[in-house]
């Protein structure tokens, strides 16, 4: 059997307000694995990221990488042993060069544009992608700065990647891209550890999963084994899943739908949604990161211009797009100074 590349064993994490964040938490990353980790918010998610990368030292329990058994005091220790970590909002150098944030922390020049092109192209060719070395960061799109995270992982060495919520503010283009880069250096031999809330990633991209709840390990396994369903069921627990799927009673209604939305559909994964919103009504939509509530929303409000369906306000048939939908209802707004 294949010995793992990092090892967390009965690791817990108690800060000093009392709050206890991880429980005894165990955690297997195999080399040139990806490697799923999934949870409700609060689940303990973040704390054991920080763990991992050295942010936050273990109160109880090992860590060991590649078998050694290993202390990280600061994220600068776990990054030169060979673990990089690349948070949801990148947090790179606005007003440096690609090329100058790729090296930014890694050995040698990172300012001498000449002596690194050539090692640039090389991790370019690595991933299969192509960006200009001297635009500027500020100048990209969200899914660009991704990359070049990644290309800055690749440039230190990093033999595990942490990805926390990599997509969660890429267009379905930009999701593919970063799919399909992560296999791509998953075959090379770097593992990953990929944490997400859209478990259709999870499923699709990941060779092993883990689930936390309340800093808890509660499931973990290959990922096949797993669906939807079970990932839902684990990151939630039966009780609430019991509460959710009872039938609740019809609700009173009050005069004609203010808000009326049919058979709404959106490349982003709305699938022929309808609901009414009646005078004094609240409507909520409710679910997990990821089940698809801003989606929807955005498709009805018309944001998404590539949304499908019928939504009418006041009976009245709104056409696409957010400034006619506004208008209809409530007319053109405050103009500006």
């Amino acid at each position: 059997m294949t010995a793992p590349l990092l090892s967390l064993e009965g690791v817990g994490k108690s800060f000093p307000n009392g709050t206890v964040a991880l429980r005894g938490a165990r955690l297997n990353i195999l080399p040139g694995s990806v490697h799923g980790l999934v949870g409700a918010n609060g689940a303990g998610k973040s704390t054991m990221i920080k763990v991992i990368a050295g942010v936050h030292a273990p109160t109880t329990g090992t860590v060991r990488w590649k078998g050694e058994e290993v202390v990280w005091r600061d994220p600068g220790s776990a990054r030169k042993a060979g673990v990089a970590t690349i948070m949801q909002h990148v947090p790179l150098a606005p007003s440096l060069t690609v090329l100058e944030n790729v090296f930014l922390g890694a050995p040698g020049p990172w300012r001498l544009p000449r002596a690194r092109r050539a090692e640039f192209a090389g991790l370019l060719e690595r991933v299969n992608y192509l960006i200009d070395p001297d635009a500027e960061v500020m100048d990209l799109a969200i899914g660009e700065r991704q990359m070049v995270a990644i290309l800055q992982a690749l440039a230190v060495g990093a033999e595990l990647v942490v990805m926390d919520e990599p997509t969660a503010s890429l267009a379905e283009g930009e999701r593919q891209v970063v799919f399909e880069v992560v296999r791509r250096l998953s075959a090379q031999g770097t593992a990953f550890l990929y944490v997400s809330h859209f478990l259709d990633e999870v499923l699709s991209l990941t060779d092993r999963v883990t689930v936390l709840r309340d800093g808890t390990v509660v499931e973990e396994g290959e990922t096949d084994v797993y669906d939807e369903d079970r990932l839902v069921q684990a990151i939630v627990g039966r009780d609430l899943l019991a509460v959710e799927r009872r039938t609740a009673p019809p609700a009173e209604t009050s005069g004609p739908a203010l808000l009326a939305v049919r058979e709404l559909n959106a490349p982003a994964g709305v699938r022929d949604v309808s609901f009414e919103v009646r005078p004094g009504e609240v409507v909520g939509f409710a679910g997990l990161l990821g089940s698809g509530r801003s989606e929807i929303l955005h498709a009805a409000y018309g944001a998404d211009p590539h949304a499908r369906g019928e939504v009418r306000v006041a009976g009245e048939k709104v056409r696409r797009g957010p400034a006619r939908g506004r208008r209809r209802r409530h007319g053109p707004g405050p103009r500006g100074p």
